[in-house]
């Protein structure tokens, strides 16, 4: 049975992977669990839509840039990595 995990599972994959496991196993306890749904078409399109607009949101901030100060933002490059970049806002 094919699945996409909604969230890491460890020893099987990550959160968005599209995974073999057997019948039993996904349909007992992932998906029961809310750790998986299985990967039909319509939930395939929705999986390929989500990955294209987080693709475009590589940049997080935890807070709002809204004074002068030092920041720091996180850039995820990929599942596993991530730089957290310092900068700072200064006046003009």
């Amino acid at each position: 049975m094919k699945i996409i995990l909604k969230e890491d599972v460890r020893g099987l994959g990550y959160k968005d992977d599209v995974v073999e496991v057997k019948d039993g196993y996904g349909r007992n306890f992932l998906i029961p669990q809310g750790k998986a749904v299985i990967a039909n078409s319509s939930n395939l399109k929705q999986l390929e839509e989500n990955q294209r607009q987080q693709a475009r949101k590589l940049i997080e901030l935890k807070d709002a840039v809204k004074e002068i100060g030092k920041y720091t933002a996180k850039v995820n490059l990929h599942k596993e990595v991530f730089v957290e970049i310092p900068f700072e806002v200064v006046a003009e």
